[in-house]
């Protein structure tokens, strides 16, 4: 398997990723499954078009997940991004397809000069933040009452993984 970014090509079986998604794991996603069901084409075409959305692709051109690594212009944050959502199917958990998607996004970040990578993570989902924790994350807050699924409110926390340790152990991390 191997990590690609999505293109607009790439639309509709990332818009049936999204379905999936937002079905099997609701509290990972920002967008509901009725915003993600009326999402049109053109829609989809252009999120992807953003650059900022990658697969994990299997060897017979399967997606089989995907996530946004989010960089920013402004100068005085350009060294920390986001990633969000990530998601693998749930048939292919366990299969390393996550692991091959984490370690993809990270290197692009470093390649991009990024020294931090953050994400929110539903506080339920302790399988989730292990996975994350696997990875160098580590919980730094929380943010009570981070979106409402059917009324319900739900907490997430926040992780966040430093990509050049050496400038910690020098005293220069933040």
């Amino acid at each position: 398997m191997h990590v690609r970014p999505l293109a607009e090509d790439d639309a509709a079986v990332w818009q049936v990723l999204m379905w999936e998604g937002v079905e099997d794991f609701p509290s990972a996603f920002l967008m509901s499954k009725s915003e993600v069901e009326s999402m049109t084409p053109d829609r989809c075409r252009s999120a992807l078009a953003q650059g900022n959305t990658y697969g994990v692709v299997s060897h017979n051109s399967e997606l089989l997940g995907f996530a946004s690594l989010h960089l920013w212009s402004l100068e005085r944050i350009q060294h920390r991004a986001d990633i969000g959502p990530f998601f693998i199917r749930s048939v292919h958990q366990g299969t390393g397809a996550a692991d091959v998607l984490m370690q993809a996004l990270a290197a692009g970040a470093q390649a991009a000069g990024v020294n931090w990578l953050d994400l929110w993570v539903a506080e339920a989902n302790k399988r989730a933040q292990a996975f994350y924790a696997r990875h160098g994350f580590r919980p730094i807050g929380r943010r009570e009452d981070a979106m409402r699924i059917a009324g319900v409110s739900e907490t997430d926390v926040l992780m966040t993984r430093h990509l050049t340790p050496h400038l910690e152990a020098a005293g220069q991390g933040g």
